[in-house]
């Protein structure tokens, strides 16, 4: 306070005008904008961890838990750490969700494949291309970057994923029907039925296409 004091404003006719000389320099008080409350009972301090663009919520949640931890131990006894946000719930919330949808989606598919084309095997063929998809699906979600949450998994639809699967082995049924094909088929017989099947898989996704347009 004595440096504030004698600190010089400016001269006049070469004699220095000091602070002290104007002014009386005193603490005082910081301009109160809010507060912190518990329960609107008593003030608090508040704190918020900020977390880097494209980390790992669940992951960040978890490491400052442990830190915390830490941290009580080195505070008086009579102070205590309360969270009063914690994205956890959020976050298990979101996973739970996604994953309902996914398993649920897939389930719902397979039943309705199995009872519309009559066929056990058949049904399980076409499902496979529901784990496939995701598993392809997420290996390019983690090439570049991109975050598996309600949005980027959430609303996936899986009927547009076993479209192509259904006709291809619709098909491949109705070859085998028209062809009367009983037992064990041989090789070539496979290798036909299923690129017959895809080539009318082709004309039927082309005509589609004109009939839209």
């Amino acid at each position: 306070m004595d440096d504030i004091n004698n600190t010089v404003i400016k001269k006049v006719n070469d004699i220095p005008i000091l602070i002290r000389d104007v002014a009386e320099v005193k603490l005082g008080n910081a301009v109160r904008y809010g507060s912190v409350t518990f329960n609107g009972e008593k003030e608090v301090v508040g704190g918020i961890v900020m977390m880097l663009k494209g980390a790992n919520s669940a992951a960040v949640v978890e490491r400052v838990k442990a830190k915390m931890e830490i941290i009580k131990k080195a505070i008086p006894e009579d102070v205590e750490i309360e969270a009063y946000a914690d994205r956890t719930s959020l976050v298990n919330r979101a996973v739970g969700t996604v994953k309902t949808n996914l398993i649920e989606g897939a389930l719902i598919v397979l039943l309705v494949l199995i009872l519309f084309l009559g066929n056990l095997r058949a049904g399980l063929i076409v499902a496979s291309a529901i784990p496939l998809s995701m598993l392809f699906a997420l290996g390019m979600m983690n090439v570049f970057g991109v975050s598996a949450n309600l949005m980027s998994l959430g609303a996936i639809d899986f009927g547009l994923i076993v479209d192509g699967a259904v006709i291809i082995v619709e098909a491949t049924l109705h070859f085998l029907v028209v062809k009367h094909v009983a037992g064990k088929l041989t090789q070539k017989q496979m290798d036909e039925a299923v690129e017959g099947s895809a080539k009318k898989k082709d004309e039927f996704s082309s005509l589609r296409t004109k009939l839209l347009f």
